[in-house]
């Protein structure tokens, strides 16, 4: 059997038992992948809002070396312990995006994206994957100080090598989500209210892994003081149910926490902070009292911090490191993740 084949299959198995924590929310090494949309184009949307402006074609990219404490030890053998090993690896992450803003009128914005993404890991190849997709959203200004948000994306997932011999489509996952932000003038500063949902389905190639749909609220509260402009606080709270990988009698109920801050303490110098909490539960339907006893609860606390510095128009570089606790009933799920990354981006 070829290697990656090996690879693929011990991934499936494994999956089909531990992914079930995936669902009440993502594990903190997978919070990089996000980078890309997290920090794409907000600054230039927010000045097309104001007025009409031309197309503006973009690319941002990301690269970064990470440090990752608490894997799961891709071996098969480990997938069916209650206390697997975790170890340690380096691992390497390429993105890059190319965007489309264009204003079709003075009130309506629409925005496309395409993305891809690399990670490649230097001893667990077993992980290493590609992400292709794109997103592209609809933004409706209602005034200065309202603006809603629809948007759609589509992704596929593969996994690959470190020599990226062959990929094999592992997923596809899509989706839809929307949201309505509202800027309100305080005596004391700026706040801004985000309100919106999501909702989401990732469908598995292997017969090993069910479908999954994930349904999230959300609501975000962000303040800037007038008296230090550079400073934004910020609060978030989510909360959303997953049909437990397809399952008809399972489903997972789950919430979340985050606040931080962002500082510009020098005009090129950036310096975030966020602390999170969430809580996940599985739960059966009265008709199995009994299968309660035996489903996972799942928390997870952490702390995560960046400081970058924006060397020109093109180039910001950081360093983020990040600590996460996972407290679970089932001794395979309780374990504590540390992730220390170095990179490069473009900066917004």
């Amino acid at each position: 059997m070829p290697k990656l084949k090996k690879h693929i299959y011990s991934f499936a198995i494994g999956a089909s038992i531990g992914l079930s924590i995936a669902s009440s929310f993502a594990y903190a090494e997978e919070n990089s992948k996000q980078t890309i949309n997290s920090q794409s184009t907000n600054q230039e949307i927010k000045e097309f809002l104001k007025d009409k402006r031309p197309v503006l074609f973009k690319f941002n990219y990301n690269a970064s070396v990470d440090y990752v404490d608490g894997l799961l030890e891709p071996d098969i053998n480990q997938f069916f312990q209650l206390d697997p090993n975790r170890k340690s690896d380096r691992r390497v992450n390429l993105s890059g995006a190319g965007h489309i803003i264009a204003p079709l009128s003075t009130r309506n914005l629409l925005h496309i994206a395409g993305i891809v993404d690399w990670f490649g890991y230097d001893k667990f190849d077993e992980y290493n994957s590609i992400t292709i997709g794109n997103q592209t959203a609809l933004y409706h200004k209602f005034n200065q100080d309202t603006v809603f948000k629809i948007s759609g994306f589509y992704s596929r997932d593969y996994f690959t090598d470190n020599q990226l011999e062959v990929p094999t489509h592992i997923s596809t996952s899509y989706g839809g989500r929307i949201d309505l932000t509202r800027h309100i003038l305080l005596n004391s500063g700026n706040l801004k209210t985000t309100i919106g949902g999501t909702i989401s389905r990732r469908e598995f190639e292997f017969a090993t892994l069910s479908n999954n749909d994930t349904y999230q609220g959300d609501l975000t509260f962000t303040y800037t003081p007038l008296a230090m402009k550079t400073l934004s606080l910020f609060t978030r709270v989510r909360i959303g149910k997953s049909d437990a990988f397809n399952n008809p009698f399972l489903d997972n109920d789950f919430y979340g926490l985050e606040a931080g801050f962002n500082w510009q303490i020098r005009p090129k110098l950036t310096v975030s902070l966020t602390g999170s909490y969430s809580d996940g539960n599985f739960n059966a339907p009265d008709l199995f009292p009994e299968l309660a006893l035996a489903l996972e609860e799942i928390q997870g606390t952490g702390i995560s911090g960046e400081i970058s510095y924006d060397v020109n128009h093109r180039l910001n570089i950081y360093g983020r490191a990040s600590f996460t606790d996972f407290e679970s009933n089932l001794p395979r799920n309780d374990f504590q993740q540390t992730i220390i990354s170095i990179g490069a981006r473009s900066p917004f």
